[in-house]
């Protein structure tokens, strides 16, 4: 009874929502990311949340990846327990990710940073360098990106979304973290190229994290409430 009652309560605030935003992927399954919350918890969400969220939906409700993390949010932002941290800035986060880097951030759900690498050319003459190759990584082995090729540059927007960092300097401790990185025989063709250049191969270790606001947000939108 306590279900069906959540159900129609959930379905009511969808269905005033829709007739303001006319969202046409109104299914999007919020009232199963409620169905183990107290009806006592479930509150009528603030309007800075689901109203640009919903309005976002309607170019976006179609990708079924991005679809669950607007799900995620708007069911954390009607839970009394969990609203304070459905921070507002997240839709505007949501506007600003493609489906595969939707994807990508379940990686970040299991482990909290990952090793990078950056391929530079250093001319023997001079103290400089060039970087043919940045934020290389093994991250397309866990993450099943339509586009592996990309994730060099998605780590590069989640940064600057503030969801993740590659802090300067600052790499990971852990013995044989990066070997299996430098080994990997796709760089070949690089060092290659970089060698018959008459210029010498560097190998800068770094890594990416994810931040105290990258927290808050994979708690609440990425990982999948239940």
């Amino acid at each position: 009874m306590e279900c069906t009652i959540v159900s129609i309560y959930i379905e009511l605030i969808v269905v005033y929502i829709n007739s303001i935003y006319k969202f046409p992927y109104i299914n999007i399954q919020v009232s199963d990311k409620l169905k183990n919350v107290p009806e006592k918890n479930i509150i009528t969400p603030k309007p800075e949340i689901p109203g640009p969220a919903v309005e976002a939906l309607r170019f976006v409700g179609h990708d079924e990846n991005l679809r669950e993390l607007y799900a995620n949010l708007l069911a954390n932002a009607m839970d009394k327990e969990t609203i304070h941290e459905a921070h507002p800035g997240f839709v505007e986060i949501l506007k600003n990710i493609s489906s595969d880097e939707a994807i990508l951030l379940q990686a970040f759900l299991r482990k909290q940073n990952y090793p990078l690498l950056d391929i530079r050319a250093k001319a023997p003459e001079t103290q400089g360098y060039v970087v043919i190759t940045s934020n290389f990584s093994h991250l397309n082995k866990i993450s099943d990106v339509e586009n592996p090729d990309l994730i060099p540059s998605y780590l590069d927007n989640l940064c600057r979304l503030g969801i993740l960092e590659i802090p300067a300097l600052t790499k990971i401790t852990v013995p044989n973290t990066y070997e299996i990185l430098e080994n990997d025989i796709s760089l070949d063709n690089v060092k290659e190229q970089i060698l018959d250049q008459n210029r010498t191969v560097e190998l800068s270790r770094k890594m990416v994290k994810v931040t105290n606001f990258g927290n808050q947000f994979l708690k609440n939108v990425v990982l999948d409430k239940q």
